[in-house]
């Protein structure tokens, strides 16, 4: 395990992802970083002894805002981290203050096109093991991916208020922030059925007919609770130059959709989701022809290393009561409509269930959906699962690299694919929290 890692940071895209890599590693073992920033030489204009001087004052102020903001960091990942400026050649000073410090690793940022002079020279001669990260596509900031236009709340804003918002700006989470706009708290759908007495899901609400939505708004005014009373309070924030790569490491690693961003004085300057990560993760990696030519190549691991292998199904000739079964046991919330050999033919999701069988059996799905209704009570409705299908499935190859299931998410406005394989058979399901995690894995 590596206690005493040293980091070189010179402000470059491939050291601040070295640096993200020396913190995971060290929150693994528990261990300490040290940030070591080298003035190696001053520019060749700098003739005077005041333009020396002045030379000097410049890149002690850059290095010592780079180290702020590490530090900035080191704090999102409860990790230990003591910076060091000093003056010298690169490659011997890192040398150096390994041996002298008695590190146990030394981390330093490689680019995609080879590994330059100070890598190398380091790497050689070195005391101890040596990590070249190299650098990732997704070394922007968060900044660059948010969204700013947040909608907040105040702690004692009604649940009405937060589900309006919700609903009309069809946003999945809002910030609780105090009057200067620092994040006390964040609720989400999850949070509104828990704490806050919303019966539904609010995917499924937004598909409500008016009188029932009207129904749902009326007991959450009604029953007296604030944003305060069902928040998650304390939640985590990022600060704005985190690395994207980051981003999607604490995602994966604390299950998060999404995540508040704050600026360096903590005020709420926006929010950075999943869905947000994704698209840096499409907008960043070579076109598919050339995926292969570049190391390592993003989403290089196979769909059915990180699929799910149990894909409800349903055939085409069975009742609307046998397809909810399905949907109130799968995770999914949604069943593959599959012929007699598992090849696929249509698939259902709850919200278009509801959407298809119209206003008037909402009472019953809705008791079906959430578990309150007998499994065994016939839906009073006809027609067979073919029927209440969506036909023209999108599907994804067992053996296609991950990065294709996310273009096909993305292009396609989907979560979730079935899986088929080389007979088009279905064989699995895989979501973007699967391609997430197996992405960020190799960020």
């Amino acid at each position: 395990m590596f206690r005493h890692i040293l980091i070189g940071l010179d402000g470059s895209d491939a050291a601040q992802y070295a640096l993200a890599r020396a913190f995971d590693l060290a929150a693994q073992s528990a261990g300490e970083v040290t940030a070591l920033s080298v003035e190696e030489r001053l520019p060749a204009y700098a003739a005077s002894l005041g333009e020396v001087q002045e030379t000097k004052r410049e890149l002690d102020a850059f290095f010592q805002n780079l180290h702020a903001a590490a530090q900035e960091q080191a704090k999102t990942q409860a990790v230990t981290l003591r910076t060091v400026i000093l003056a010298g050649h690169a490659a011997e000073t890192i040398v150096r203050f390994a041996r002298d410090g008695g590190f146990d690793l030394i981390v330093l940022g490689a680019g995609q096109h080879g590994l330059g002079g100070t890598a190398d020279r380091v790497a050689e001669q070195a005391p101890c093991s040596v990590l070249l990260a190299r650098e990732s596509p997704l070394s922007i900031w968060v900044q660059d991916i948010m969204t700013r236009n947040v909608a907040t709340v105040r702690p004692e804003s009604s649940l009405r208020e937060v589900v309006h918002i919700l609903l009309a700006r069809g946003v999945k989470a809002v910030p609780v922030v105090d009057v200067y706009e620092h994040v006390q708290g964040i609720i989400t759908g999850g949070d509104l059925l828990e704490r806050g007495g919303l019966q539904h899901r609010l995917s499924l609400v937004s598909g409500f007919d008016a009188t029932a939505l009207a129904e749902q708004l009326r007991a959450l005014m009604l029953n007296g609770k604030r944003a305060r009373d069902v928040m998650t309070p304390n939640p985590l924030t990022i600060p704005e130059r985190t690395p994207v790569a980051q981003a999607a490491r604490l995602m994966t690693q604390h299950q998060f959709k999404r995540l508040p961003v704050v600026d360096d004085a903590s005020k709420l300057v926006g929010i950075v989701a999943r869905l947000d990560v994704l698209r840096a993760i499409l907008h960043t990696a070579p076109p598919r022809e050339t995926e292969t030519e570049r190391a390592p190549a993003v989403g290089a691991r196979l769909v059915r290393e990180v699929m799910a292998t149990s894909a409800p199904i349903v055939a085409p000739n069975e009742s609307a009561s046998a397809v909810m079964i399905q949907l109130v046991a799968s995770p999914y919330r949604r069943v593959v409509v599959a012929d007699s050999a598992r090849r696929v033919l249509g698939l259902i999701t709850d919200h278009e269930l509801i959407k298809r069988l119209g206003p008037e059996t909402h009472a019953t799905l809705l008791q079906r959906l959430t578990g309150r209704g007998a499994a065994s009570e016939e839906l009073r409705v006809t027609g067979k699962a073919s029927e209440l299908m969506l036909a023209n499935v999108v599907t994804v190859q067992e053996n296609a690299p991950v990065f294709d299931a996310l273009r096909l998410m993305l292009e396609h406005k989907i979560k979730r694919l079935p899986v088929v394989n080389d007979e088009s058979k279905l064989v699995g399901m895989v979501d973007r929290d699967a391609v997430l995690r197996a992405i960020a894995g190799d960020l």
